[in-house]
């Protein structure tokens, strides 16, 4: 019925943000895993985490970040191609899903995601608010994983490395070491 189908799909959208919740876009990615391991195809897992939100919650208040996550959602929706998924994955972390997008693709890609972040910003009262993320990538096949859960823990520790590294960039796990972005580009030259 219409209303099944209506209730079904409020309960797969996270309310802030209108893009998937974290049980539904995790569904959707073992579907797109399960796919691109069935027809040999890649798929990349990209975590992301905006950069210092606790601090920016204390410092501007709990609305305000929700309007920036809000802003964050928005640009990554919009960024991402139709066989492209979105989702919160937690309070201020998002997992994107690209499928068919081999490792330099969605390393590209994220690189862009990350730009459009660091260049918009949200409107506060007098105020102009802004945030940086972290993301970390991870590519099946290059990561060899059987289940998506495990592509999703290598894009996690490359998003951690991202971190480490000073956060405000791009990490992508090649299986063996966790690189940057601007490393990787040196390497395929």
């Amino acid at each position: 019925s219409i209303l099944h189908k209506k209730i079904t799909q409020l309960a797969a959208i996270d309310e802030l943000t209108g893009i998937l919740n974290r049980r539904f876009g995790l569904r959707r990615l073992k579907e797109e895993f399960s796919r691109s391991a069935r027809h040999g195809l890649p798929i990349s897992t990209v975590m992301i985490d905006i950069d210092h939100f606790k601090k920016f919650n204390d410092t501007f208040g709990h609305d305000a970040g929700d309007a920036v996550l809000k802003m964050v959602a928005d640009k990554l929706s919009d960024t991402l191609r139709a066989e492209d998924m979105v989702c919160r994955y937690g309070g201020d972390e998002f997992v994107i899903s690209l499928s068919g997008a081999g490792m330099n693709d969605s390393a590209i890609f994220t690189e862009r995601i990350r730009r459009t972040i660091e260049t918009n910003y949200v409107n506060w009262g007098e105020q102009q608010l802004s945030v940086t993320i972290s993301c970390g990538i991870a590519t099946y096949p290059v990561i060899r994983s059987s289940v998506c859960e495990e592509l999703i823990t290598a894009a996690d520790k490359a998003l951690y490395l991202s971190k480490e590294f000073g956060r405000n960039q791009v990490a992508i796990n090649d299986g063996m070491k966790i690189l940057r972005f601007s490393e990787m580009k040196s390497k395929n030259k």
